[in-house]
């Protein structure tokens, strides 16, 4: 399930989140134009690769995804600043996008020969509902637990107690979604499993059949 995206614009909501992490200066929409040996989630080596025969400089902050009414996700992110002073994103979006809203924020650190060094990320929530914040509990949770490993493009392979605990975070993780999503997603609205329908004809029904099974226990 896809909870947050690209927003349209800058909205309220938007500003908002990321005047939460101190930061005054409003982000900017920067193109996606993936390098052909570029990876997906290694945006820094990326970025350090494509230096080494092409004039420009590293630009650390943040890829910033909304979740409407419910949290603003920020993602750890570097792009390049041309000598045209203009930003690039060389780094394929996993979702495809073609463009991503990235916050400045030179505070970041990252260390490329450190093997379990990754960007961070912080989620703010929108709201003080308490589904939202047992959503983002868990969430970091599980980040907590992947940080363990080495990061790579793909899906990270968790071992022994760690993958059992990771099993029942991802489990109450679907729970606490599928809340806020009956709760915040409008019938028209697309459906979060990326489908193409409605969310009404798609999972909103599974998802209150799994509700009420779950309050009747």
């Amino acid at each position: 399930m896809v909870f947050t995206s690209v927003p349209n614009s800058i909205t309220p909501e938007v500003v908002r989140g990321c005047g939460q992490i101190g930061i005054t200066t409003l982000p900017v929409f920067v193109d996606v134009s993936p390098a052909p040996s570029a990876l997906p989630n290694k945006c820094i080596l990326n970025v350090l690769k494509w230096l080494e025969t092409n004039d420009g400089q590293l630009v650390l902050g943040w890829k910033v995804n909304l979740w409407s009414g419910v949290l603003v996700e920020l993602i750890g992110h570097s792009v390049i600043r041309s000598k045209d002073a203009l930003l690039h994103c060389i780094t394929p979006d996993q979702f495809g996008s073609k463009r991503i809203l990235f916050l400045e924020d030179a505070r970041i650190t990252y260390d490329p020969n450190d093997p379990l060094s990754r960007m961070p990320v912080k989620r703010v929530p929108l709201t003080n509902h308490r589904d939202v914040a047992t959503f983002i509990a868990i969430e970091e949770k599980i980040t907590a637990i992947k940080s363990k490993y080495p990061p790579t493009s793909g899906p990270i392979a968790v071992h022994g107690d760690d993958a059992a605990t990771l099993e029942k975070l991802e489990k109450g993780k679907r729970n606490a979604f599928r809340d806020l999503a009956l709760r915040v997603w409008r019938n028209a609205d697309p459906c979060p499993c990326e489908s193409g329908k409605s969310f009404a004809s798609c999972c909103r029904s599974g998802m209150s059949m799994s509700q009420r099974a779950a309050r009747a226990r």
